[in-house]
């Protein structure tokens, strides 16, 4: 089961402009159930991988981020793959953050989820507990090969 709603994906789409116009690249959306959600690239050449979360709440206010291992795998899988970087996005009400993946190896894992949608075949799941001092601020304009790493 699917829980994005219309909201949530014109959101994503949002915060992957913002990242084309921060890193210079053009965010591209791979098709819906693909294990990535976005590749970036400028002109032909690849040039990262990117899952995006917005959270309605600002930064400090978490002591981890989730990253559910369905994402993460594949997500380092490709980055190791194609030489480029894979990150995770956040945007907080206070900014945008990320992580590039190659730092969550050897991280928490929790079997974690909302358990009030009566689905918790779909919706507990392993994810990877990062603290937030791993992320980093995305600044307003910035190379993509030096962001996150």
């Amino acid at each position: 089961m699917i829980y994005q709603t219309a909201a949530d994906k014109a959101d994503e789409r949002r915060i992957a402009a913002q990242l084309g116009e921060r890193w210079r690249c053009t965010p591209v959306e791979f098709p819906a159930l693909s294990p990535v959600d976005w590749y970036l690239r400028r002109g032909d050449q690849l040039v990262g991988l990117v899952e995006i979360k917005r959270k309605r709440r600002e930064y400090a206010e978490y002591p981890c981020i989730f990253l559910d291992c369905l994402k993460y795998w594949p997500m380092l899988s490709g980055s190791v793959t194609f030489g480029v970087p894979s990150l995770y996005v956040v945007e907080c009400l206070d900014g945008l953050f990320c992580v590039n993946v190659h730092r969550l190896v050897g991280l928490t894992v929790a079997v974690i989820g909302r358990r009030d949608r009566h689905d918790e075949a779909h919706d507990v799941e392993p994810c990877i507990a990062i603290p937030i001092r791993l992320f980093k601020p995305i600044p307003v304009a910035k190379e993509l090969p030096h962001v996150c790493t």
